[in-house]
């Protein structure tokens, strides 16, 4: 089970990478699908065996995604195997509530209580 800060059933992913798939198989390309994104849904796919690719047709590929209903497209060019990654979010996706990384301002607990025990100490010391 993936590691992810959601649920993928939810967002109708695998329902979607099927459709994105199909599409560009009828396009003649090879587009398979890594996996999940953890941190927001939506889908990481690759596409295998590319020799070259202009920016227009880069762009024609991503309106596939779009068209499915995409949120958003990222692109990315991996020159050693030519592969290009596709990282797919969904337009189902909700928006971070204001208090969703308010855990990375507080310190942990341990970290409090040791600094208390530290004043504690250093003011029995001084007395």
């Amino acid at each position: 089970m993936p590691l992810v800060a959601y649920d993928p059933k939810k967002y109708n992913i695998e329902e979607f990478s099927v459709q994105c798939i199909r599409v560009f198989q009828s396009d003649g390309y090879y587009l398979t699908r890594v996996g999940l994104l953890t941190h927001a849904p939506g889908v990481m796919f690759a596409l295998e065996h590319v020799e070259k690719m202009d920016d227009a047709e880069l762009h024609r590929l991503k309106a596939h995604f779009y068209t499915k209903k995409a949120k958003s497209v990222t692109s990315e060019l991996n020159a050693m195997n030519n592969m290009i990654y596709f990282q797919v979010y969904l337009q189902d996706a909700p928006k971070a509530h204001i208090f969703s990384k308010l855990y990375k301002l507080i310190p942990p607990l341990p970290v409090i209580l040791i600094g208390i025990l530290c004043l504690y100490e250093l003011n029995k010391t001084l007395l």
